[in-house]
């Protein structure tokens, strides 16, 4: 008896999932930072997962290259091996920096994307909401199974995001934040 509501469920999640995407009201925005799954018709306004896991990736590439450059730069200069120490800050420095410009909008990733960052109803980000959404980039510290439960938490929330009418993962419900296109 249980099987026919779970497959029309799915049979109506399928078929969302189709539909065109539509612009959704004010009101209506408010919701996505609910409990519980958003289902209906996708905002128009969502960001693409892929567009976000390259905003990420730009991000990763360009900080990693601006610090380990500056460390070895460091390190070459003051010949002490410790400053090399400072790759296990790494995740921790990433954290700040991606932080800091969450607050201003989004990172240099996301704005070369043609991504921002919103509160509820389009409103500004503050520093609570932004390190709270952050926080899974401090997971690789974790010794030894840290960047490979990175990994995971960032597919899950590619996958949650991607199925969400508004394009919200857990990490942005948890800091009620949503990463939308540029529009105009």
């Amino acid at each position: 008896m249980e099987a026919k509501p779970m497959r029309q469920r799915l049979a109506r999640e399928v078929r969302d999932a189709l539909q065109p995407p539509i612009a959704h009201g004010e009101i209506e925005k408010y919701r996505a930072f609910l409990p519980g799954r958003n289902t209906g018709q996708r905002a128009i306004d969502n960001a693409p997962v892929t567009a976000r896991v390259g905003a990420l990736a730009i991000d990763v590439a360009l900080f990693s290259s601006m610090f380990v450059t500056m460390l070895l730069g460091l390190s070459i200069a003051f010949a002490q091996g410790w400053f090399l120490a400072g790759v296990f800050v790494l995740p921790v420095a990433f954290y700040c920096w991606q932080t800091l410009l969450d607050t201003v909008g989004g990172s240099i990733g996301k704005r070369l994307m043609g991504l921002r960052v919103v509160g509820p109803a389009d409103t500004p980000v503050d520093a609570l909401q932004a390190g709270r959404r952050n926080l899974w980039l401090l997971i690789p510290m974790i010794p030894i199974a840290g960047p490979v439960a990175a990994l995971g938490v960032g597919l899950w929330f590619a996958g949650a995001a991607k199925a969400d009418a508004f394009g919200v993962a857990p990490h942005d419900r948890f800091s009620r934040i949503r990463v939308v296109k540029k529009l105009g």
